[in-house]
């Protein structure tokens, strides 16, 4: 699964495309969204209109297999077309609330019922959020205070912590 643009920065006109590996045929699965991602749920996640869309998907037949619904509204995108979510392979989801730049945005765990809570302990400038495969931790990229790092996040605790510090 991978994000087709015609024009660079226009990632509100750009495609979700599948493509069996090594060289199966391109298919467009997904017109008008961008940073897809394939829930073990059976479902695409992905941004359009400032909001992350969840749709079902056939992955047998690689098709869309419903209509696409709101899972955070006013969402969390970032300039380059990324977006700042995660989901872990149980289901749950992280994000950074609203449009995303160069400001301190907290991390909130979102559980299955839809209750938020912040993360404690969080660095201001941080992209690139990736569960573990138990999904319990949250790695992310950080720019604290001009020091780049990778941090991991406990979400049972609700804490971060540097893990690793880049020259």
């Amino acid at each position: 699964l991978y994000m087709g643009a015609n024009v660079t920065g226009q990632y509100e006109d750009a495609n979700l495309v599948v493509q069996p590996l090594p060289y199966g045929p391109r298919k467009v699965v997904v017109r008008g969204g961008y940073n897809g991602r394939y829930l073990p749920s059976g479902h695409l996640l992905y941004v359009h209109g400032g909001s992350v869309l969840a749709v079902p998907f056939d992955l047998d037949r690689l098709v869309v297999a419903g209509h696409a619904v709101p899972v955070i509204a006013s969402g969390s995108t970032v300039a380059g077309g990324g977006a700042q979510f995660a989901v872990s392979a149980h289901g749950t989801l992280v994000y950074a609330p609203g449009q995303t730049g160069l400001n301190a945005v907290p991390i909130d765990w979102m559980d299955r019922d839809g209750k938020t809570r912040p993360l404690r302990t969080m660095p201001a400038n941080w992209s690139s959020p990736s569960f573990s495969s138990a999904g319990r931790r949250l790695a992310f990229d950080s720019n604290e205070s001009g020091q780049a790092g990778v941090w991991g996040a406990d979400w049972q605790r609700a804490m971060a912590s540097r893990l690793t510090r880049r020259p």
